[in-house]
């Protein structure tokens, strides 16, 4: 598939068994995804794929976002344009910006972010991972922050070392930019 094509087929279209290359794909409406969706980087370090669906994003069980080549979780991301439902045991990486609510469910992990805008993000015993930038360097203050997580079991993984000036999370920053990070209790 090319980058800048619609997936299509019968709602709700599958993304399963399908390997992308860098680049943006919309869904007008739904997309699912059953099995294994593979991201290629073709070796290409700034490779980037935006996924944007019209509507909802639902992962069938122990369905997965494998990346080969390169590919980075933090150059995915997923606008969609109502809720995202990850399905149980799904590995999923990359950001999750929804306009309505992320479901995460139970045992499901992430690889990345899920941020919803007018609603709740709900966590069901799951693994998040912030992934680290592979090699961005910047001037970095370390700010204790507050980090909540309202369900328990819901365990969120911070990088255990950043040594001095690495970034902490995904991003491309600049020199001298101020940084904000969770801190271990």
């Amino acid at each position: 598939m090319s980058p800048g094509t619609a997936i299509s087929g019968f709602p709700p279209a599958n993304a399963g068994g399908l390997t992308l290359v860098p680049g943006v794909y919309t869904a007008s409406s739904t997309l699912g995804l059953t099995g294994t969706l593979t991201l290629d980087a073709q070796g290409d370090p700034n490779a980037v794929r935006v996924f944007q669906v019209g509507s909802g994003l639902t992962t069938a069980s122990a369905s997965r976002v494998l990346l080969i080549n390169g590919a980075s979780p933090c150059d995915v991301y997923r606008q969609i344009g109502n809720s995202a439902t990850l399905g149980t045991g799904t590995t999923f990486v990359g950001t999750i910006m929804a306009l309505t609510s992320i479901t995460v469910t139970t045992n499901a992990s992430i690889d990345g972010r899920a941020l919803a805008r007018n609603g709740s993000v709900s966590l069901d015993t799951n693994r998040i991972t912030r992934p680290q930038s592979a090699g961005h360097r910047v001037g970095l203050s370390v700010v204790r922050a507050e980090l909540a997580v309202v369900r328990t079991g819901t365990r969120v993984n911070q990088p255990a070392d950043l040594g001095e000036n690495r970034a902490p999370h995904c991003g491309r920053h600049r020199a001298g930019e101020h940084m904000v990070r969770s801190e271990r209790s």
